[in-house]
């Protein structure tokens, strides 16, 4: 498996599955992230939180009602609840049965098969860096695993990737944005954060800014495309990752 850094070198960009194959499959589940690697996705991106018990878990939403069987905030529940709800039927009935997934789950799941996008979500981040923290978590579990050339760590929450960036086993990071910003922001974002990458909503990325970026040696993912007019668009100004919930058609819209 190639790291971040040697697939930089890949000429066409990253095809990037979000919360695996979700287009098809229940989000962040087991069934969804194999089906990506088998649709032949180079990177998972998937969300990270903490249970109550402080375990680190593979879920989006703060609260469980969408995407499980449980009810109210996934920070209310110990893992061993978590573990029990079913993550698929909200989908469709043949996914009855999908569990949520810790991290170490996903982890030792995933292995070294591709590489790997673990958003920390800013509602699992706190005021202060503490040992148990979220990102302090991530870091030793990610060290454990030995995964930590495969592994980016993007959040929107800007202090939990300077904490990450800060820890004993530091890991490439990624700052998350959902608004315009101009080349000069993203420049000094990613300076300040000693980022491997910018993460932006495709909204906000036309071909001047990303042109700009690339001069600057600053590779930058998109997130969330689906549309396969977009796809082709982005591939062809240079784009080095694409995030999208059918990566099967992105790989073969930019190949």
């Amino acid at each position: 498996m190639k790291s971040l850094h040697e697939t930089l070198a890949c000429p066409k960009p990253w095809v990037v599955a979000h919360r695996g194959d979700s287009r098809y499959f229940p989000e962040n589940t087991i069934s969804s992230f194999r089906s990506a690697i088998e649709k032949g996705a180079q990177m998972l991106e998937c969300d990270v939180q903490l249970s109550r018990d402080r375990v680190p878990v593979v879920i989006h939403d703060g609260s469980l009602e969408r995407t499980t069987s449980g009810r109210g905030k996934v920070c209310n529940w110990h893992f061993d609840e978590l573990s029990k709800l079913d993550c698929g039927s909200w989908f469709s009935k043949q996914f009855m049965g999908e569990t949520l997934l810790s991290l170490d789950q996903m982890l030792e799941m995933v292995s070294d098969q591709v590489l790997l996008n673990l958003e920390i979500k800013s509602q699992a981040a706190e005021s202060e860096t503490r040992s148990d923290g979220v990102e302090s978590l991530l870091c030793e579990m990610v060290h454990e695993h030995g995964l930590q050339e495969t592994v980016l760590v993007s959040s929107f929450h800007h202090l939990s990737l300077k904490r990450v960036r800060e820890h004993k086993h530091s890991l490439p990071v990624a700052p998350l944005l959902d608004r315009p910003a101009t080349l000069a922001e993203l420049q000094k974002l990613h300076q300040d954060h000693d980022a491997f990458s910018i993460h932006q909503d495709q909204r906000h990325i036309d071909q001047f800014l990303l042109q700009g970026l690339k001069e600057s040696g600053i590779p930058v993912l998109c997130y969330t495309v689906n549309d396969p007019i977009r796809m082709k668009e982005l591939s062809e100004w240079g784009i080095t990752g694409i995030i999208s919930d059918d990566p099967e058609l992105l790989r073969k819209e930019i190949s």
